[in-house]
This record gives C-alpha cells, structure tokens and sequence, in this order.
C-alpha cells in the first residue's frame, strides 16, 4: 500500500475511532469542549461553525498551545495549503492553495490568495511572512473570495486580526527564548487605556536572530539565518458609544540571508565538495545583499448608524527589498548570478463598506461597499549567466502602476426556518500602466532598442451563492459556488523586449463548486468539518522559470478537485487531537506541464495532554504532531526536482504556573531531521547543451532544531 494510502487510511479511521468513542468518554457533559471561535470572514461577527464556506480559524490560545511561532506555521494545519519561504528570504512567502498560487515572487505577478492583515489588503507578499506574536486569530478562506474581498482573491484569504488596544485594564505579554545555533527571540507586547473606556494604547516588539544553519565553505559566512526585527502599535478611540477610529502601524527590518544554492546534480564545472546540502559555494566577486524593509499605517473607522454599521479603512504601505546572491553553487565561475533584484514600491487602499441585519422588516443580513486600490512599482532587475562567454549583464528597469475599483454586495436571507440563501456579486475595474527600458553594461546608458510601454486592463463581475441548511443545532450542511479571478499583465523578470511581450498574461478566471459539513457531536466533544471542491480554471497563469532565468507564461485551461477535512476532538478532559486533511487532483488541457509545489495529499494528526499539578502547582502539557506531504515537484518540465513524500514531526512539553502567569516551554521542530529542497531549479535549459555543462541546484530546508521559551502574561 501507497504511504499516501496508508495516511488516508489513518486519518479516516482516527475520524471513525473519535466519532464511535466520544460518546463513551465524553457521557453527557458540556464541559470542556472544543472551543467556540467568532471570526469575520464575511465581514460581520458569526460563528465559524455558521460559515457556509471552507474556512480554518485560529485562536490565540490555539496558536500558541499549538507552537506555531510564524505563518510558515499554517502548512499542515489548513488543508491543502503548500507554504514555505521563497527564494527571496526568510520572510517572504511562497504560497499556493489548492494547488494554485505564486512560485516567483516577482512585481507583474500577483498572488491568487488574497493577504489580508487588520482588514488591510497587502499586494506585495514580500517580508509578508510574519511572527504570529500577539495575534488574536487568524483565518483562512479556502476557495474563490470575489464577492467580499479585495483584489485577485481567486482561490483564498488569509486575514490576520490583531487585538484590539485594552480599554479598561493593562495587559503585558513578554518572551524570552533560546534555542539552536544560537537562535535569540525576544518579544514584548504591552497594551494599556490612556483614558479608561475612551483611548487604549498598545505597542509589540518583535526580535529574532541566530547565526544560520549554512556555511560557506570557502569564506566560513553563515547564511539561511535570522536577523528580524518587528514593530507594531495601535491606538484605539472610542469617540462615543457608537463610533471608534483605530489607527495602526507596523514596520519591519529584515537582514537574513535566506537559503543559499547548493549542487545536487553538478555540471562539469565541478560537484558538491563534502555533499552537504547545508554548506553552499559562492564566487567572491558576487555581492549577497538581503535587505526587506515594509511598512504601513492605516485608520479605520466603525460607526452605529441606526439600522447599520459602518465600516472605513484607510490604509498606505511601502516595500523596499533589496537583493543580489550567486545561485549557481560555484566559486570558481560566475555563471548564474543575480547582480541586482531592487524593488520600491508603495499602495494606497480605500474600503467602505456598510453591514446590517435587516431590509425593511425582512431578516436579510447585508453587506455593501466600494474598494480602491493604487500601487506603484519600480524594479531593476540584472541577471549574470555565463559571464566569461556572454560579458557583464545589463540591468532591466521596470515601473507599473496600477490602478483598481471594486463595487460589492452580498446578502443572507431566510429560505425557512432551517434554509438560509446567499447572493453576492462584485463588479471590478483594474488597469496596469507597464514601463520597461534597459541600461547597458558598465554605465553604458539606456539601450535604443528596449523600450516598452503597455497597458492591460480587465473588467470583471464575480458572484458568490450558497444555500445554507442547519440540520441541528449542532450541525450544517452547505453548497456554494462562486468565482474569481487574478488580473493579467506582463512579464517582470524579462532581459529582452521579445522577453517581455511573449511573457505576457492574460486574466485568470475561477470557478468553484463546494459541497461540506460542519459538525459538533456529544456536547461539543468532536468537530468535524469537511467538503468535497470541484474548480475550473480558465487562462490559468503557470509562470515557468526557465533555466536561463527568464519567466515565461502559459495560460492553460484546468480542472481540480479535491476533499479536505479539519477535526479536533476533546475525548476526555484535558486530552485535545487535532487533525486535517486535503487531497487535490488536477487535469490540464493543452499545457504540456503540470502544477508545481502541489503534493497530491496533505495531512497533519496531533495531540495535546494538559494536566495538573497539584492544587496551586500549575499544569503540564505535551503535545506533538506529525505533518505529512505526497510527492510534489518545483520544476514542471524538469523530473529530477521532485520531492519525495515528506514526513515533519515535532513536539513540545510546557509548565505554565496557576494563574497562567509563567510558561516555560520546550519545543522541538523536524525531530527526525528530515531533509527536503524548499525549492530547487536546473541552471539552462533541459537537454541545452549548457544543461550539463552548468550545474542544478537546490536550497535546503531548516534541519532538527530545538527552541527554549519563557513567556509572562499580565
């Protein structure tokens, strides 16, 4: 049998042994159960259990029981997401939700799953990958977002919600840790009202440094580090009893170097001298700059106005990376380098919308708003390849503007007592002003012969249905479809105007059917949610990476479907397991490639055993999961980038004393110290004859490590 099987197997008989058992351990009580959590996924405050969509909600004891210190922590625990770090560093993303998202992290390139923090659209993932230090709960929206939320959520929303500053008593959360390679966090997150029941402060520092687990093998340099620093503030206003303004910043630092390029298949330049995956080679004449600077503020206003609720977020964020590394894996030759990767950029996003629970005397719940969204983007670009034959590179300059508005609606009405409907629709306008010249080698000016200018618009209607049916109190049933899309433009990595105009994409559309379940069973001892998807993908946007750096475009036509399953059950007091599920099958028509970074089967099984000690000795906990993926491949046209089915186990013991003033916690991460390439790619093209003769490359994952904290609450 398949482990990919075997895993299945497990996972619907841990389901099967939860549901006939419960019963048993749980007798009739209704205390200690799983938890209730109210989100806004769709923009109003309601149980996630009475959601009709796919949706996972986090809370905050969840996630810090659960040890998931930043977003890269969401892989496993929400079905069917593929999350991991980007070639661009530590703190950018590299994201795809059932099977669909963004490889290349490049400005023309916009991410299907729409980012989403504090009700603020974030266009740009870059240093996105954020520490989930004091977050109050985190969503995630699986499935098509275009009636509700901003711009390209074509396959999913992830909303981080912060909380909000106190407005009656000070409250203080700080950390300390250590850990491997001389890992160093600190964190301090201290709120307080400056005027009791009117003004509330709050303010969190985030600090996270350790000495890398790479090594140049040549210089001794250290690399796939941390050296992260964070902040983030709020001020809230209460201005009356029925209007607030919150106003938000945040700003972030970031000089790691990520993971370097080592050889897993060399090139007749050389191998890999020790086959260590974590030391790496890199010529002396390249420059290794990582430099990811975001930051933003936003006010938003919420205002009672008789029979609805206002809501106005205004919001203005900026994005300074800088980068340059060799990723060839050779010292002696610079035959791949990326000289320069400078990217500016800025947006400014308006939304207002309006929420109510009534039109005229019906029970029609209601939401209606607009959404502008404007980004500039300036980028140079300057990729070295086979300098000794080809020369110096020159440097790609490129600026986008774009411009987008948005009108939406969506309403929940009674069909009867048990039946609700829903009906959404937005209308959206997008336009994308494309800029692109060259500058010559060695301050040789602008090349005559590259110069481009373009525009690409899209104009598009989305909608949103789903019937809604509460079978009990404990239990619903549901059908939605809806649609998406992810604007078009043209090819940002290009060296070449051909590059640039072959490159370009037109809009992808969406359309999903969902079928599910949202279950409680034995007094809210078991949770058990499912649903069955079937998405059609029209002009799907595959940016393939070509062994001579060049991204080229293919909009193919595809069909997916998959099941995914969340359970969390509490069979006995103190004991929680957790689990889920997500398979996704995909079939193409006429593309000759399939879908990269999408394993056909993820899944995640774990547990968590609290007892305590003694009457005032506190409690101790030991928890652990297991996270598996299936196969998966980086490079569509290349084999030898396939992954094997992974197998990540981790674990944790904490003390917390009475009262839950003092935790202690000691976590431990990859235990088995599995090896597997975040990413991995072949340097020229396939069967070229430079395919050989340069190298392939891959960059590591974080082997076996070990974290010590101490956190204090108040």
């Amino acid at each position: 049998m398949a482990k990919r099987d075997i895993l299945c197997s497990a996972f619907t008989m841990a389901s099967l042994f939860c549901v006939a058992t419960g019963g048993a351990f749980a007798q009739s009580d209704d205390q200690g159960g799983v938890d209730e959590l109210v989100v806004t996924a769709q923009k109003r405050e309601e149980s996630a259990q009475d959601v009709p969509i796919a949706i996972t909600a986090l809370s905050a004891r969840a996630i810090e029981d659960q040890q998931m210190l930043t977003m890269e922590s969401l892989q496993g625990v929400v079905p069917n997401l593929y999350m991991g770090q980007a070639l661009s560093g530590n703190t950018t993303p590299k994201m795809f939700l059932r099977g669909i998202g963004v490889d290349n992290q490049v400005f023309s390139f916009d991410s299907p799953i729409g980012l989403y923090v504090d009700g603020v659209y974030r266009a740009r993932t870059t240093g996105a990958l954020s520490d989930f230090f004091d977050v109050e709960r985190v969503e995630m929206l699986r499935g098509p977002q275009g009636t509700l939320y901003g711009r390209n959520s074509s396959v999913g929303a992830l909303n981080i919600i912060h909380p909000a500053p106190p407005l009656d008593r000070a409250r203080v959360r700080a950390e300390v840790a250590v850990g491997s390679v001389e890992q160093r966090d600190a964190r301090l997150s201290v709120g307080a009202p400056l005027v009791e029941g009117r003004v509330g402060a709050d303010l969190s520092i985030v600090r996270r440094q350790n000495d890398g687990w790479m090594r140049n093998v040549t210089t001794g340099e250290q690399a796939l580090d941390e050296d992260i620093t964070a902040l983030r503030g709020a001020l809230l206003f209460n201005l009356n009893d029925s209007v607030s303004l919150t106003l938000r910043g945040d700003a972030m630092w970031d000089f790691s170097q990520g993971a370097q390029a080592t050889l897993y298949n060399p090139g007749v330049f050389g191998d890999d001298p020790d086959n260590d995956p974590y030391t790496y080679e890199a010529s002396p004449e390249s420059g290794k700059v990582n430099k990811v600077i975001p930051w933003g503020a936003s006010a938003a206003l919420e205002a009672d106005i008789g029979s609805a609720s206002l809501t106005s977020i205004t919001a203005y964020r900026r994005l300074t990376f800088r980068n340059a590394n060799d990723v060839d894996g050779y010292a002696a030759f610079r035959t791949f380098e990326v000289d320069r990767q400078d990217l500016n950029e800025s947006q400014f996003s308006q939304e207002v919308f309006l929420t109510g629970d009534h039109i005229g005397g019906a029970p029609i719940q209601w939401t209606s708003g607009i959404f502008y969204f404007h980004e500039d983007n300036e980028f140079y670009w300057g990729l070295r390849v086979l300098d000794f034959i080809l020369g110096p590179p020159a440097t790609s300059h490129f600026d986008q503007e774009t411009n987008s508005a948005a009108i939406y609606a969506q309403a929940d009405f009674p069909v009867s007592e048990r039946l609700t409907g829903t009906l959404g629709a937005r209308y959206t306008w997008e336009e994308k002003d494309f800029r692109g010249e060259q500058f010559l080698p060695n301050g040789g000016g602008l090349d005559p012969s590259f110069q481009f200018n373009g525009v690409a618009s899209t104009y598009r209607t989305t909608w949103h249905a789903a019937l809604n049916y509460e079978v009990t109190d404990d239990a619903i049933l549901y059908i939605n479809s809806g649609t998406g899309f992810r604007s078009g433009g043209f090819n940002g990595n290009a060296t070449t105007v051909a590059d640039i105009t072959s490159g370009a994409f037109g809009p992808e559309k969406t359309f999903i059917t969902e079928l599910g379940a949202k279950t409680e069973w034995f007094s809210r001892r078991l949770r058990l949610n499912v649903d069955y998807y079937y998405a059609e993908y029209t002009d799907m946007q595959q940016a393939i990476v070509d062994g001579n750096g060049q991204v080229t475009t293919s909009n193919a036509q595809a069909t997916a479907d998959g099941i995914e399953l969340e359970l969390t059950a509490v069979p006995v007091d103190g004991l929680e397991v957790f689990g889920s599920l997500g398979t996704v099958n995909f079939e193409f028509e006429g593309s000759p490639f399939g879908q990269r970074d999408t394993p056909e089967t993820v899944g995640r099984l774990g547990a968590i055993y609290t007892f305590d000690i003694g009457a005032e000795g506190g409690s101790l906990s030991f928890g652990g999961d297991v996270n598996y993926q299936s196969t998966y491949f980086f490079d569509p046209v290349t084999p030898d980038t396939y992954v094997d089915p992974v197998y990540v186990y981790d674990a944790h013991i904490t003390y917390e004393t009475s009262g839950e003033k003092w935790r202690v916690t000691l976590a431990g991460y990859n235990l088995t110290d599995e090896y597997y390439p975040n990413h991995a790619f072949h340097i020229g093209p396939t069967g070229s004859p430079i395919d050989s003769l340069v190298a392939h490359v891959q960059f590591p994952n974080l082997p076996r490590r070990w974290l010590l904290t101490l956190g204090y609450r108040y």
